[in-house]
């Protein structure tokens, strides 16, 4: 018996030593439990906050694309606020970005404005330092993604998560953090052939009176912008119009050439819809069939992509209340663009004579020829003023072989008269040397020409116009002409004018700087009649032409040209074909991509 006790003792014993063993054990499970269960839930919320971060980044992309890094803060910030239930109450996005400047370059110091709402910890870093993204998994470019710090901005967000259960262990929170980098894209998209700057009038496009204009081709796409965002439409009044019979206005594009391949962009269309509304457009005109296709809403750009292409510098002033970001491309941000057209100006002076150009006029035989007149290849400053009524050319053909030239004041050509200007120019038939070329080029080479490129400036007011009329006839071989602050306006026999295919201003064929604050005859008084035998490319850039106004009947062909201007009236029951080249101008699309 006494052993038997001694056994079953034993056995009790042992079942004794297990229930302690568990109880120790048991909080150690426990433990490990809760642990997993938090970590579970702080990578739930590292997933989150990655997608947070990487889609504020990219909301930022947009403003970044046209150099308003303050206004990308504001849209990251914005974008975090509306997503980030966390975020409450939401964070002040024009307080938290005031520390951030658009005025950039690589020496800039970085802003990393902070704060902290609910746990949740947002930054901003811009400009972002190469040493700050630098990844030793990229070599080249790449290593540091770009030349230059303004082009890049950085998205934090951390959040201190509390432990539900692994207080246990005494932990009582983690944090957790990620970023997003992003960089606009560079990607260009199609250039638009009808592009008008009115910010907010009506109606910034007519094209009425039986005219029938074709944007794109079967390769190209065909891109129609307006800017206006309807503000200032009254009643039926809408920002784009089409009207009277045999009036038509459609987008064509690829891969058919059909209305389904070209785009009609206008800012006062409601995002998202897909039938007109006063005071975008008019329902009628795309169901009559005047207007093809259904336009979409488009985002407003402004002139500042003109200004950074051939323009590119800090400080501009504002157009009609909108402002102006400072060009991204500039030397200071790592960028290789100039203020061509400044320094252009700057280079030729408002008056007095134009050093090693040779001096025509004054006097009536100079300034009013007859005949045949050739000026060999030079260049040439025609001293015809208002005081002799400026240069005139009825009944005799003047060449300018080949050169730059500057006019003192107004151009006319009347009837029988015609205009060469770099027709037979003999220099640098192999091209413009490297040095009068971008990106080595900051000043316009003013002594350089070739049959690719040449310039013609015009000095005088805002009332100096360079004007056909009659039969007089203009035939200018791939030259820009600047029109300082007067306008262009043919009304003669149609034009044959092409810009350069080289240079500072390849792609450019006219550039005016006419106020806004011109009388209305002066900003109505743009104009180019064309017709059969009418040659247009490049861009025509007449940003206060109120209306600039595109006349002549007949089938003028296929057309090069890219309008852009404040407001453009097509009429004249012509048959217009128009398909920009890809290269000049076109707009970006406004996003950005990530780089890290």
């Amino acid at each position: 018996m006494t052993l038997k006790r001694a056994h079953r003792s034993s056995r009790f014993g042992e079942r004794g030593s297990v229930t302690v063993l568990i109880a120790l054990l048991l909080p150690v499970f426990l433990g490990f439990a809760a642990l997993l269960v938090d970590l579970g839930q702080l990578r739930s919320t590292s997933r989150y906050e990655q997608l947070y971060a990487d889609f504020a980044a990219l909301a930022a992309g947009k403003q970044m694309a046209v150099g308003d890094a303050v206004s990308g803060c504001k849209d990251a910030i914005a974008y975090l606020d509306s997503n980030d239930t966390r975020i409450s109450p939401s964070i002040n996005k024009t307080t938290f970005c005031a520390a951030l400047s658009n005025s950039c370059n690589n020496s800039s110091a970085e802003a990393s404005p902070s704060t902290t709402v609910n746990g949740v910890t947002v930054s901003i870093h811009y400009p972002v330092p190469s040493s700050e993204i630098r990844d030793s998994h990229w070599t080249g470019a790449g290593l540091n993604d770009g030349a230059s710090q303004c082009n890049r901005m950085r998205v934090l967000v951390n959040t201190r998560e509390s432990g539900m259960f692994s207080r246990i262990l005494g932990v009582r929170s983690s944090t957790t953090g990620k970023t997003a980098t992003v960089r606009p894209t560079s990607t260009p998209g199609s250039p638009p052939a009808l592009w008008l700057l009115d910010p907010t009038g009506c109606t910034p496009l007519n094209v009425t009176g039986g005219s029938q204009v074709t944007v794109g081709t079967s390769t190209v796409q065909g891109v129609i912008t307006v800017d206006s965002d309807g503000s200032t439409c009254t009643g039926s009044q809408a920002t784009i119009d089409v009207s009277g019979a045999g009036s038509s206005l459609q987008a064509i594009g690829p891969p058919s050439g059909t209305s389904s391949g070209g785009q009609i962009n206008l800012n006062a269309l409601t995002p998202g819809s897909s039938t007109c509304a006063i005071p975008a457009c008019v329902t009628s005109e795309v169901s009559g069939g005047l207007l093809a296709p259904q336009p979409q809403h488009g985002d407003a750009v402004s002139r500042e992509i003109m200004d950074w292409k051939y323009n590119c510098k800090t400080g501009y002033p504002t157009f009609h209340g909108v402002s102006i970001n400072d060009c991204p491309y500039t030397s200071a941000r790592g960028g290789t663009a100039y203020p061509y057209i400044d320094n252009l100006s700057s280079a030729i002076g408002s008056s007095g004579s134009v050093s090693n150009f040779t001096k025509i006029g004054p006097g009536n035989s100079a300034c009013n020829p007859t005949g045949v007149v050739n000026y060999p290849v030079g260049n040439y400053w025609v001293d015809c003023t208002k005081g002799n009524n400026g240069f005139n050319v009825n009944n005799a053909t003047v060449t300018f072989a080949g050169g730059n030239v500057v006019f003192e004041d107004n151009v006319k050509v009347g009837t029988g008269g015609t205009l060469n200007l770099n027709t037979a120019n003999t220099l640098n038939v192999a091209g413009l040397p490297s040095s009068c070329q971008p990106p080595q080029v900051q000043t316009p080479c003013t002594l350089q020409s070739s049959p690719n490129a040449a310039f013609v400036y015009f000095r005088g007011d805002q009332s100096t116009s360079f004007s056909t009329s009659g039969t007089g006839m203009v035939n200018a071989n791939h030259v820009f002409v600047y029109g300082g602050t007067g306008a262009v306006a043919f009304s003669g026999a149609p034009p044959t004018w092409t810009a350069p295919t080289e240079g500072p201003f390849q792609g450019l064929a006219y550039w005016t700087d006419m106020p806004s604050t011109a009388t209305n005859a002066e900003l109505t008084s743009f104009v180019i009649t064309g017709g059969s035998g009418a040659s247009l490319s490049g861009v025509f850039f007449t940003p206060e032409a109120n209306p600039f106004k595109i006349a002549g009947g007949g089938n003028w062909g296929q057309q090069h040209a890219q309008f852009i201007s404040f407001q453009l009236t097509v009429n004249g029951g012509g048959i217009l074909s128009m398909s920009p080249d890809q290269n000049p101008i076109t707009l970006p699309l406004l996003k950005g991509y990530l780089i890290r």
